[in-house]
C-alpha cells in the first residue's frame, strides 16, 4: 500500500546474503488481480506467475532488464549493488547460469501493490517455493493523508502514467480494488472516497490472512511501519530465519541510510489526528466515513500499537 514503507523494507532484504535485487514486475500485480476477477483460469494465471518467476531471476543472474537508472528506489545504486551487476553485464550466461541458480538459491523479492486481499493464487501457484510474504501495513492516518495529497482518486484510471487495472461497470471506469462497491465509490467526493478505498483494502488484507491456512499463515508477516521505524532488527532477525539467510554489511550501511533505527513518538499520532479532524472539517467529510475512520484506526491501533 503507498506510503506504508515497502521501499523501507525491500533494500534491507536485497542486502542479505544470496540475495537479488527487488523487481517490480507488473505482472505480479496483474495476474492475480485479473484472476481474483474471474477473468483468467486460475491454472494459466499460476503457470504465468512460475514462468516470470523464472524469467526474472534468470534475467538478474545476467543483469538483463536490471534497472541501472540512479535516481530509483529500485535501481541497482541505491540498493548499493551497482558493481554486482555491471560486472554481470559481461559475465557469463545460458547452462552456466542456470547451474549457478540451482547450487546457489539465490532469493527473489518482489515487490506488489494493494495485492494481499486477492493473493491466494500466489501461495497455491509458489507453493514451498514462496517463503515468506511480507505486508507492510501503516496507521490509516499516513495511508489516507498520502492518498488523498497524492490524488490518486483523479489519477487512477485517467492519467495514462499510472499503469493500474481498472473495470468498467456500470459506465464508470474504477480502480480493480472498487469494482464491488463501484457505485459508491463515482458518487463519493474525494476525501470520503480516499477513506473508503484505505478501509476496503485493510478489510481485505485481514479477511485474506484468516482465510489462509495455517501453513501459509505462517508465510506471512505483518510489519508495520511504526514498529519497524522504532526497532527494525527484530523484524530483520525474523527475515532471515524465514529466508534461511543472514545478514552483511551492507544490510547495516542500508539501514543507515535509511535511518533505522529511528524513533516513532505517540506525540506524533496525535498531531496527526488534528490535522486530519481539520482536512475533514474543511472537506466537508461525512459522519459516515468519519465513523469508518475512527473505525479503522481504532483496529489498527488494536493491532499493532497498544
Amino acid at each position: 500500500m503507498s506510503a506504508a514503507g515497502k521501499s523501507l523494507i525491500a533494500p534491507i532484504i536485497s542486502s542479505f546474503e544470496r540475495s537479488e535485487l527487488w523487481r517490480i514486475n507488473y505482472l505480479n500485480d496483474y495476474i492475480p488481480t485479473i484472476c481474483a476477477l474471474g477473468a483468467m483460469d486460475r491454472d494459466a494465471a499460476s503457470a504465468l506467475l512460475n514462468i516470470m518467476a523464472d524469467v526474472d531471476i534468470y534475467n538478474l543472474m545476467i543483469a538483463r532488464d536490471t534497472n541501472f537508472r540512479s535516481a530509483d528506489d529500485s535501481g541497482v545504486q541505491k540498493n548499493m549493488l551497482f558493481e554486482r551487476y555491471h560486472e554481470r553485464l559481461s559475465g557469463k550466461e545460458g547452462a552456466e547460469v542456470k547451474s549457478d541458480i540451482l547450487r546457489k538459491k539465490p532469493i527473489l523479492t518482489m515487490m506488489v501493490h494493494y495485492l494481499f486481499g486477492n493473493s491466494e493464487i500466489l501461495f497455491t501457484s509458489f507453493g514451498k517455493k514462496l517463503k515468506l510474504y511480507i505486508v507492510m501495513v501503516r496507521h490509516p492516518l499516513w495511508l489516507v493523508e498520502n492518498w488523498y495529497r497524492g490524488a490518486w482518486h483523479e489519477r487512477i484510471g485517467r492519467d495514462e502514467r499510472e499503469f493500474k487495472l481498472c473495470c468498467e461497470v456500470g459506465g464508470h471506469v474504477v480502480p480493480w480494488f472498487a469494482a464491488k462497491y463501484a457505485e459508491e465509490y463515482v458518487r463519493l467526493a474525494p476525501l470520503d472516497k480516499t477513506v473508503r478505498v484505505i478501509s476496503s483494502l485493510l478489510d481485505g488484507f485481514y479477511a485474506q490472512h484468516e482465510n489462509l491456512n495455517e501453513q501459509n499463515k505462517a508465510k506471512v508477516m505483518f510489519i508495520p511501519f511504526e514498529r519497524m521505524a522504532a526497532d527494525p532488527w527484530s523484524f530483520i532477525n525474523r527475515m532471515t530465519a524465514a529466508l534461511g539467510t543472514q545478514t552483511t554489511p551492507n544490510t547495516g550501511e542500508m539501514m543507515g541510510k535509511m535511518r533505522l533505527p529511528r524513533s516513532f513518538d505517540m506525540g506524533e499520532l496525535g498531531a496527526k489526528k488534528t490535522e486530519f479532524d481539520l482536512l475533514a472539517k474543511r472537506e466537508g467529510l461525512t459522519e459516515s466515513s468519519r465513523m469508518l475512520m475512527r473505525g479503522i484506526c481504532a483496529e489498527y491501533e488494536r493491532r499493532y500499537l497498544s
